[in-house]
């Protein structure tokens, strides 16, 4: 599964660290809800479910998603210098 960071900023321009509450709407919208670190207000940002859909990231295709588990060991072993049996 591919997955998109979302960051999320106060007024005061502060990042969110933790947001408190995640809740869906009866309007179809995600609404998130958190405590500015710097400027200490409570913050919430309603986004529509629609704009949450465009937003996602295109799923990985066959090319550029690994083979395998197994391969994706092979790789990591090789890259600290261990060739596998």
């Amino acid at each position: 599964m591919n997955y998109r960071r979302l960051s999320f900023r106060c007024l005061c321009g502060s990042t969110a660290s933790a947001v408190r509450r995640v809740v869906l709407t009866s309007d179809h919208q995600l609404a998130l809800a958190w405590r500015c670190r710097a400027c200490k207000k409570p913050v919430s940002v309603l986004l529509p479910l629609s704009e949450c859909w465009r937003n996602c990231p295109a799923p990985r295709t066959a090319a550029s998603a690994p083979a395998s588990a197994e391969e994706e060991d092979r790789r990591f072993l090789r890259s600290v210098g261990i060739e596998s049996l």
